[in-house]
């Protein structure tokens, strides 16, 4: 009977002894894959940057990723906008890297280049910073919509009034004369199609960025804060997106930079 309760012993005992085994097996493999793969850090600066256009709500976010052990491509990001006092939630779209020299401490808001959304390179002793430009783009189609059925009623409205809009455009102060007779009139439906798809309304904000690697995701987070000052400054970009303006003239819109908590 003794040596019946020894052999069991032994037998569970090995049986352990082999389970500990691939649980260290399957760690080992985990972290050499770490290696393998790479992993990248990210390191947010500054204020996020946010605002309003025909692109729709946007974000401008400035990092740094280093890359550990080996090189990391990013395939892609993502950022996850969630309003805190509703728990309504949206999913913006990189669209641009922004690229340029001006210092953001200074105030220094001169011209910088974009390319549309690509995939990168992040290697080890070479980490990279970046600014990338966020939007939503559920929403930028929405306002597609909006803004050709715009122009079709623009393009009724002149063909009533006898307005030859070809002629016009060559001449630039005909053209805005039309473009503010119009928009005093005929607006005010597109003004409020346009102010439903606005969401930066006064809330505490949580945004959660996901980076797409080859093999995985990481995700790393941030708020912010929206005052009713604030959320009406930017709502005001409504006015300039659901209005018709001559070819050649650039309307002004607002932004806003937020004081964002990077802590974990």
């Amino acid at each position: 009977m003794a040596s019946q309760t020894w052999n069991i012993i032994v037998v569970v005992a090995a049986g352990v002894g082999s389970l500990l085994s691939v649980i260290l097996a399957i760690i080992h493999f985990v972290n050499w894959l770490r290696k393998r793969t790479g992993v990248v850090d990210v390191i947010f600066h500054h204020r996020p940057v946010l605002g309003f256009a025909a692109w729709g709500p946007a974000m401008q976010v400035t990092m740094t990723l280093k890359a550990e052990k080996r090189d990391v491509f990013i395939k892609g990001m993502t950022l996850e906008v969630v309003r805190l006092k509703d728990k309504a939630t949206h999913t913006m779209n990189w669209l641009l890297t922004l690229s340029g020299r001006r210092d953001v401490k200074k105030g220094d808001l001169s011209p910088i280049e974009g390319e549309l959304a690509g995939g990168f390179s992040v290697l080890p002793q070479q980490p990279r910073m970046t600014e990338i430009l966020f939007h939503d783009r559920e929403v930028y189609e929405s306002i597609i919509k909006i803004r050709e059925k715009l122009g079709e009623v623009f393009q009724n409205w002149a063909d009533k009034e006898g307005y030859n809009l070809d002629e016009t455009a060559l001449n630039p102060q005909s053209a805005k004369t039309i473009a503010k007779e119009f928009n005093s009139q005929r607006n005010s439906n597109f003004f409020s199609k346009t102010v439903d798809l606005f969401y930066f309304k006064p809330s505490d904000y949580e945004c959660i960025l996901k980076i797409v690697l080859k093999k995985g995701y990481i995700e790393k987070g941030f708020r912010f804060s929206l005052d009713e000052k604030k959320s009406k400054r930017l709502e005001l970009n409504c006015v300039w997106v659901s209005q018709v303006f001559p070819l050649g003239e650039t309307p002004t819109f607002f932004f806003e930079s937020p004081k964002a908590d990077y802590s974990p």
